[in-house]
């Protein structure tokens, strides 16, 4: 008989034994649990007390040194509406944007009236290029009116008034009868302050800050290459009052963008202002202005401040970043929206599992890293001194290897890297308008004179407030009269060597680089009027 072999059946007692086994077993475990889940709720409190306290420290530190983290606080005052070329008819309420649609409304309308020439017409003309625009300065080459004459009659984008046998003259006129708003602009320059309407300091700046609506500032630099062309033409047409006036609207356009908070104000406002550079600089090659056309493109050049223009962009950027981390933080559980225009409509939710914490110390990374780098930088150095230090921010994001620690920061990641291009560009700009605002000088005198002068202290006070100096760092310009009459006057660029007024091609490309804007560049900032040597 076979006998089924196994374990024999447990006895009652042994059955209560293993079920308080798994009972302490199960306690054991639940206290186990819930410790380790109190050390975490522990340490999670602690380390959003600790980066909530470290956070509002950073903060009170600032404000004792003189930040504010109120936009309106750092918003410029407005001017009255007399005073504001931003308020005249073409301008007015530009920057308004109807229901979310940049599209509706007389502010669109205004907005559109500025017609772009830099439309693609090879497709109605293959065979004929568009001129390439004159670098000025750089290489002593004037524009091509006869060309630009040749392309608007083979495209039709201006209509051409019958052929008076001066190009210039005939583009003139295409402007002022096609883009009659272009010489409105022009005519209204009298008006000393330059804000876009409604203007920053009567907006409503709540919710998202980098979700606010800047339709205007494309339409506005279309104004200027227009205002741009119009200076140029004027000069070739040996008409002054007109250049002028052009010149000083694109000033007043620059102006106005800079006033506008956060970063790519400033980046238009300094594209503005180099292009105003090179049209002043073709008026001034061809003698076409008055002395008091020349006294007005004094006062316009003089209330240029770069350095005072990048700190302010510097400190509304810092906020739009802060802003940023906190909008995000207070709205974990829900997509933040944007703006019916933009291609992203929403930030997605981000979860409510990231911890307040996480959120505070990316606000303490980012603010304290812009003020080291940036603002302080900005506040108490030179601009060739923020430019290496934003060179060492650079360095240091540009080190950070995949897992590291660093990417805990994102938003500082994504927001300071770009500080170093924007100060090299902001720097060259401040130091090709000392440049230029020194050659108008000079040509005052030759206009007072009938010669130039030996040095350029013999400016002073006549024909400029102070001695020419370099925005960069404050040293001196450098000057000498030219074998053809003329002058060259030159600043000595971020590597602080005089070169003698010589530009360095650009080792890739065998040309020259516009106003060389670069830390590594070796060579000069030059305003010359007379032709490089190939």
């Amino acid at each position: 008989m076979n006998v089924m072999r196994g374990s024999p059946d447990p006895e009652p007692h042994d059955l209560e034994g293993y079920a308080k086994r798994e009972r302490r077993m199960a306690k054991k475990l639940l206290v186990f649990g819930g410790g380790f889940i109190s050390l975490i709720a522990i340490g999670l409190s602690y380390w959003n007390w600790s980066a909530a306290r470290e956070w509002q420290r950073l903060k009170s530190d600032l404000e004792a040194k003189g930040e504010t983290f109120d936009l309106q606080l750092i918003l410029p005052p407005a001017p009255t509406s007399q005073e504001n070329f931003g308020d005249i008819d073409a301008l007015k309420n530009i920057a308004l944007v109807i229901d979310g649609d940049p599209e509706r409304g007389e502010p669109a309308k205004k907005r559109r009236a500025f017609v772009s020439i830099s439309y693609d017409a090879a497709s109605r003309t293959p065979a004929l290029e568009k001129p390439v625009w004159s670098s000025g300065p750089l290489t002593g080459v004037t524009n091509d009116m006869a060309a630009w004459e040749k392309w608007f009659r083979a495209t039709g984008i201006l209509t051409m008034p019958p052929d008076s046998g001066n190009p210039a003259a005939n583009v003139l006129a295409a402007i002022d009868s096609s883009v009659p708003v272009i010489k409105e602009l022009a005519a209204s320059t009298g008006r000393p302050s330059s804000q876009f309407t409604p203007v920053p300091a009567e907006r409503n700046w709540s919710g998202l800050l980098v979700a606010h609506p800047t339709p205007f500032f494309s339409d506005v630099q279309n104004a200027v290459n227009l205002l741009r062309l119009r200076a140029v033409a004027a000069a070739h047409a040996n008409d002054g009052k007109a250049a002028t006036e052009s010149l000083i609207a694109m000033s007043r356009l620059a102006e106005a963008a800079g006033h506008e908070p956060f970063l790519i104000g400033h980046l238009v406002s300094i594209t503005l202002t180099s292009i105003m550079h090179t049209a002043l600089w073709e008026g001034l090659k061809l003698r076409v202005f008055s002395a008091d056309e020349l006294q007005e493109l004094t006062e316009c050049l003089l209330r240029y401040h770069g350095r005072e223009l990048l700190l302010y962009a510097s400190r509304t950027e810092m906020l739009a970043g802060l802003n940023a981390v906190e909008q995000l933080k207070a709205n974990r559980n829900q997509a933040i929206p944007i703006r019916a225009s933009s291609s992203v409509s929403a930030i997605p939710h981000v979860g409510s599992f990231l911890p307040s914490g996480w959120f505070d110390q990316n606000a303490s990374k980012l603010v304290s890293l812009e003020w080291e780098h940036v603002l302080k930088p900005l506040r108490e150095g030179t601009l060739r001194s923020a430019a290496v230090e934003a060179e060492k921010l650079q360095t240091m994001f540009g080190r950070t290897k995949l897992l590291s620690p660093q990417l805990s920061h994102p938003f500082a990641h994504l927001v300071l890297p770009v500080w170093k291009t924007v100060i090299e560009k902001s720097a060259a700009t401040q130091s090709i308008n000392d440049l230029a605002l020194a050659s108008v000088a000079l040509e005052r005198y030759f206009a007072r004179h009938q010669k130039y002068p030996t040095t350029l202290s013999e400016l002073t006070p006549e024909f400029l407030p102070a001695p020419p100096q370099d925005g960069l760092d404050g040293s001196p310009l450098y000057y000498r009269q030219t074998e053809d009459g003329r002058c060259i006057i030159w600043a000595v660029g971020f590597d602080g060597v005089d070169d003698g007024g010589e530009s360095t091609p650009d080792d890739s490309s065998g040309k020259l680089r516009s106003y060389q804007r670069r830390l590594d560049y070796k060579g000069d900032w030059v305003w010359r009027y007379s032709l490089v040597k190939p």
